[in-house]
């Protein structure tokens, strides 16, 4: 490396895994290339490719200077003064039910800390949420029945000393690539592994022993079989199992299930069923692992559920990954409407969040992102780093609601949603901050500012402090630095009070507390399985994520390498349907729901199976 050169450690700004990166800046201030950091327990000594080029990303579609839309609809370029006048005036005016922030897994722990406590402190509302609601929020609420804790208890490296992995509705070998290799590692090691998922993806592809197809609903049953199965041929510690909480009310609720009803229900092959029964059953170091596949579903929390009841069962490991790079921080910040920094909301947490900020805070439950922008639209719509316009359900409506509320929009791009905001931030990209991020893993780590490309660009903890200052509520946000902000997090927040804050600000790693409080089984329910097709829409679509874009595409849909290899989205259709359907790869076809529809390219793909569809959700 040229003696002008210099190194910088940081995080990768793309999935949950947080994996550290060292940055080479170049003589100008500017990136010119990154690497796996050398040693890192999250990602090992490899990075995946769409990871070591997305900084790239960051230099293309961004938005330089603050902006307010004018009657006639276009938009002014302002300075900062006179957007702070704007914000100054929207929150005196607008308070509590009438007002809702959108917090974000893009940005550090510290801003989306001050991002809560002003929507609580100064707003005086709980009406704060993240895209958690859209993910992985099922998943917190199952952890938090059976474990007592909103964050998975164990590791990824948990899978480098298994003997069986059961994956389900996940494909870390694309999504969390990181991990995908360390899958590879423990296959090698003798592991076996085991893929349940609606489609054949490419882990079950590259990775899986055994693969298993299920359709789209009956997952649960399909679980609530494998369990009962387990028990009845002996699979189980009964000592063990017996002494967890609710094992009566269990056994007594699963004993209904058969297998027949996995080869009616799940259309199952039983001989794919039996296999898995027995390589989970003979496994000592089980690892049960999900994704998205389960938790974006009507009955998302259900299905978690009964993946920690397997797992309780059979003492095994959990592994629940997450989407972005700090949203588990997110979460762990209080940015939900059930929750403060302190816990759950109640009287106890209540009162011990406002006796540490010396502050008063809202007692009532909030609004969820669904409810204050697709239910109940508020008037005023504070929105960071999360590109609604594109990623929520029912487009339609999202749309109507960003139109007609005042909408302000920070975001390091321009996107769909700032086609609708009255008022537009320039925020700065994960690179260009200082603070710490939370992974998937509940790891916190040191985030270092990398480059400063958009100068005008302010991050969340300025804004505020700025208008809480010209709000008379600038002595509850002092802060200095980042690092100040971070100790209060660590006062704040239980499962942080441990955490060394002088050594995560030197780089070194420390994890959040995450010992179950409780181990808890709850009783399934036996819930039909609704018909998700009609003669009007006889297919049943699904999305997924691409292996060479992330979210909403704001940052890999800048890098050219990236859209080169996908360039638009397709739909993915069983060859057998598009016979039927007298459609040939390439042609345009029209997919319309009951909430929209779109026209997209088809191409043929025998992993998905008839009467379903699948397309990527990044464009």
């Amino acid at each position: 490396m040229p003696e002008h050169f210099k190194l910088i450690e940081s995080i990768c700004p793309l999935c949950g895994c947080g994996c550290k990166l060292k940055f080479i800046i170049d003589e100008y201030g500017n990136i010119s290339r990154s690497l796996p950091a050398v040693v890192d327990p999250s990602m090992g000594t490899e990075c995946c490719f769409k990871g070591l080029i997305s900084w790239k990303g960051i230099y293309r579609n961004r938005i330089l200077y603050p902006y307010e839309r004018r009657e006639n609809g276009e938009l002014r370029r302002i300075s900062w003064d006179r957007a702070l006048e704007l914000l100054l005036d929207i929150f005196k005016s607008y308070r509590e039910d009438r007002i809702a922030f959108v917090a974000s897994g893009e940005v550090t722990n510290e801003n989306n800390y001050v991002i809560q406590k002003f929507a609580r402190v100064v707003s005086f509302t709980n009406n704060i949420d993240t895209c958690a609601r859209l993910c992985h929020a099922s998943t917190l609420k199952a952890l938090m029945q059976t474990l007592g804790i909103p964050v998975m208890p164990d590791y990824m490296n948990d899978v480098l000393n298994a003997d069986c992995i059961l994956i389900f509705g996940s494909n870390p070998y694309t999504n969390y690539p990181t991990l995908g290799i360390k899958l590879l590692i423990a296959k090698k090691k003798g592991a076996r592994i085991v893929s349940v998922q609606s489609t054949v993806n490419e882990t079950s592809e590259k990775l899986a022993d055994v693969i298993a197809t299920l359709e789209p609903g009956s997952e649960l049953l399909f679980i609530n079989t494998l369990c009962v199965e387990l028990i009845r041929r002996g699979y189980i510690n009964y000592d063990v199992a017996s002494r967890i909480e609710g094992w009566d009310e269990f056994r007594k609720a699963v004993s209904t299930y058969y297998p027949f009803m996995v080869a009616r229900f799940c259309h199952l092959d039983l001989d794919v069923f039996e296999r898995i029964v027995e390589e989970i059953g003979k496994s000592r170091r089980l690892v049960v692992m999900h994704g998205m596949g389960v938790t974006q579903t009507g009955i998302g929390t259900d299905i978690v559920i009964g993946l920690v009841d397997l797992a309780l069962i059979k003492n095994a490991k959990i592994i629940s990954m997450r989407g972005k790079a700090n949203i588990q921080g997110a979460g762990d910040m209080g940015c939900s409407p059930y929750e403060y920094p302190t816990g759950p909301i109640s009287e106890e947490n209540r009162r011990e969040y406002e006796n540490i900020i010396n502050a008063s805070v809202p007692e009532e439950i909030g609004m969820t992102l669904i409810d204050f922008i697709i239910r109940r639209p508020v008037d005023v719509l504070y929105i960071c780093g999360m590109n609604p316009a594109v990623s929520m359900p029912y487009l339609n409506r999202v749309h109507k609601t960003l139109s007609n509320a005042i909408t302000i929009y920070h975001h390091p791009f321009w996107t769909k949603t700032a086609e609708f905001a009255d008022i537009i931030l320039p925020l700065p990209s994960l690179l260009e901050m200082e603070g710490t991020v939370t992974n998937a893993e509940g790891c916190v780590r040191k985030v270092n500012r990398v480059v400063n490309i958009v100068p005008e660009a302010r991050e969340p903890i300025y804004v505020f402090k700025k208008v809480a200052n010209k709000l008379d509520y600038g002595r509850y946000f002092n802060y200095s630095s980042p690092r100040q902000v971070f100790k209060e997090i660590c006062k704040v927040q239980p499962r942080y009070r441990k955490i060394n804050c002088s050594k995560v600000w030197q780089g070194i790693d420390d994890y959040a507390d995450k010992k179950p409080r409780y181990k808890r089984l709850i009783a399934p329910s036996l819930r039909p399985i609704l018909p998700r097709r009609s003669i009007r829409y006889p297919f049943l679509l699904l999305t997924a994520r691409s292996p060479y874009h992330f979210c909403t595409g704001d940052i890999t849909r800048n890098v050219d390498e990236l859209v080169k290899i996908e360039p638009k989205p397709v739909l993915y259709m069983n060859p057998k349907d598009m016979i039927a359907l007298g459609v040939k790869d390439g042609d345009i076809v029209k997919v319309s729901s009951k909430v929209g529809s779109i026209k997209i390219q088809v191409k043929s793909n025998k992993n998905i199976p008839p009467g379903i569809v699948m397309t990527r959700y990044h464009f």
